[in-house]
């Protein structure tokens, strides 16, 4: 960086070398270029700044969704049929009773402890919504290894994307005690 006279600086980038002049009784050459580099060093600062803001973006987003009631997850299917949980919160491991690690190694993990039946409900409800561009809510039973059953209302929307692939943006919510309480009214009644 060079400082001007009027006290603001420039960005140059220098290069040289020596050059032979063919004769050895001769001083060799210098030769040289100097390129200012101010608007590249403006582009690297703007650009520093704007990953900078898009990491505190993405570490709010996911300080929200992480502690949010419930889980938010992208569930995408592919044209194959192949099924992959590429984002989900920290709170759907527990809701669904399966650890994170193997969520993301086999999308199909989240359902271990879910009925078949809802399953292949779920499933089929899903394939027909996303012809229509529909939403779906289903609530899904879990039979939780530390918790007993508990009940989750899974809501989410379908997103085509551009290489066939579906993306579902959805949420989870345990819904155990509302579920309770209708029962123990529908009971008393």
């Amino acid at each position: 960086r060079r400082r001007g006279w009027e006290g603001s600086g420039e960005w140059w980038r220098a290069g040289a070398r020596r050059v032979g002049r063919g004769d050895p009784g001769r001083a060799p050459l210098g030769a040289g270029a100097r390129i200012c580099i101010d608007q590249a060093k403006e582009t690297e600062t703007r650009l520093a700044d704007a990953a900078k803001a898009a990491r505190l973006a993405r570490e709010r987003l996911d300080t929200l969704a992480d502690n949010a009631p419930g889980a938010l997850f992208e569930f995408r299917m592919g044209a194959s049929g192949q099924m992959r949980l590429p984002y989900f919160s920290a709170r759907l491991p527990d809701l669904a009773g399966v650890p994170g690690g193997e969520i993301l190694n086999d999308a199909r993990a989240v359902f271990r402890h879910v009925p078949r039946a809802q399953i292949t409900r779920l499933l089929r409800r899903a394939t027909a919504a996303q012809r229509g561009g529909a939403a779906i809510e289903m609530r899904l039973s879990v039979r939780h290894p530390a918790r007993g059953l508990r009940w989750l209302s899974v809501a989410a929307a379908p997103f085509r994307r551009a290489d066939a692939a579906v993306c579902w943006f959805g949420q989870i919510l345990d819904v155990t005690e509302h579920v309770e309480t209708e029962a123990r009214a529908t009971h008393a009644a």
